[in-house]
């Protein structure tokens, strides 16, 4: 169906591998702090890309895939949760949806 939908898997884990570097050096004190908590820039930034990289991954077929991704989406809203609450439950029900579908 979706034979044309890039793989998800370089998008994923890009946005994993920098956000874990982001938040890394947000705790090393290395990048200032913009507004709110610290991690909260980071963890929405983060939270996005994981979640279009998960709903890709479903799309394609890859329901592991899809749920690693949306599964750290949601902890990635968790991390800037006082800013965040309601995206850490979206991701959440999102998550469960396609464990239904799937």
């Amino acid at each position: 169906m979706n034979g044309r939908l890039a793989d998800p898997k370089a998008l994923g884990f890009g946005v994993f591998a920098t956000g874990a570097w982001l938040f890394s050096m947000s705790l090393a004190g290395f990048m200032p702090v913009v507004y709110g908590t610290p991690l909260q820039g980071v963890a929405v930034f983060v939270g996005i890309g994981l979640l279009v990289a998960g709903v890709a991954a479903f799309l394609r077929g890859d329901g592991w895939l899809g749920f690693f991704f949306i599964l750290w989406s949601a902890t990635a809203w968790g991390v800037g949760a006082s800013f965040t609450v309601g995206w850490f439950w979206f991701a959440l029900a999102i998550m469960n949806l396609y464990l239904w579908y799937a």
